[in-house]
């Protein structure tokens, strides 16, 4: 069963509901089917605590957890605790202090082969210039264990993916994926990608766009490849509060070559970067997250178009 904590807030709750709508009725041939999907995690807040172990309780089983001068529960913009996560002006991926915050997450109802999952969280970003660029939380996975949590930071092991989502300048957003290197061939050239060789594969760059001062909620949708083949695929959504949703998907991708890797859970990861002191924060600021979920689709048939 899903571990359910507190209590929606409807209004929020009402547009991630339509998102999920408008996700899982999407489909390659152009058909619509009536679709289910297992919620396994749902966390709309937080404990109001200022101990660290107690803020991240309900995330349990966690690792390589980082960041916990960054980390508190605030109600400024809601009506219970969000996580809030505080960036230093000036810090960026190799700040000492106050740069943002990170942990894995594998709920054990994800299971041992979970090969599609839906993640779902809202986030207000409070004060942000947007600088440069810098990362928000997403999917993982790879083998079971420690190999799985070492796809970041600009290692790119084959024992591991993940798919988390970057902010750039001005708020237009992108997928963000440490994936295998034998893509497709053309993979580089394609309209929606920027490639690099090591790092993370920037995908969709400017689709989606989130907003300063405002509550986005974020869905992220994933399939794995088949092994051998370049049929993987990952939907991204974002909604504003209040205005139309954005999504694009990125198609054809290799994120596995091992029959034995799955998804493993989801990678809270955010901070300003990039590795170099250009993607330092403008401004003191603040982002905060509620409203996580967590979803197994069904069946095969319920997998993103």
């Amino acid at each position: 069963m899903a571990r359910t904590i507190m209590i929606y807030d409807w209004s929020v709750a009402l547009i991630a509901l339509a998102g999920v709508l408008v996700l899982d009725s999407s489909l390659a041939d152009g058909q619509t089917r009536n679709k289910r999907s297992t919620e396994i995690l749902r966390l709309s807040s937080v404990p109001q605590s200022s101990d660290r172990k107690t803020l991240l309780r309900d995330f349990e089983p966690y690792f390589r957890q980082w960041g916990d001068e960054s980390l508190s529960a605030r109600t400024t913009h809601s009506s219970s605790p969000a996580l809030s996560v505080h960036y230093a002006k000036g810090s960026y991926s190799g700040w000492d202090s106050n740069r943002g915050a990170g942990f894995y997450s594998t709920p054990p109802e994800v299971g041992d082969h979970a090969d599609d999952m839906i993640f779902m969280y809202d986030v207000y970003f409070e004060n942000f210039g947007f600088g440069k660029g810098g990362k928000l939380p997403g999917l993982f996975g790879g083998v079971k264990g420690d190999g799985a949590y070492a796809c970041s930071g600009g290692s790119n092991p084959d024992t591991c993916f993940s798919f988390r989502l970057m902010w750039r300048q001005n708020g237009y957003g992108e997928l963000y994926a440490y994936i295998p290197p034998n893509q497709e061939s053309g993979f580089a050239d394609r309209d929606d990608v920027i490639a690099h060789s090591s790092a993370g594969q920037s995908i969709g760059r400017g689709k989606i766009k989130f907003k300063n001062g405002a509550w986005n909620t974020v869905l992220i949708q994933a399939h794995l490849n088949s092994v051998g083949h370049h049929d993987g695929r990952v939907k991204v959504c974002n909604t504003v509060q209040g205005q139309s949703q954005q999504c694009f998907q990125a198609r054809n991708l290799l994120m596995r070559n091992h029959g034995g890797h799955h998804i493993r859970g989801f990678f809270f990861s955010t901070f300003f970067g990039g590795s170099k002191p250009e993607y330092s924060a403008p401004n003191d600021c603040k982002t905060h997250f509620k409203n996580f979920r967590l979803k197994l689709p069904s069946s095969v048939s319920d997998i993103v178009g």
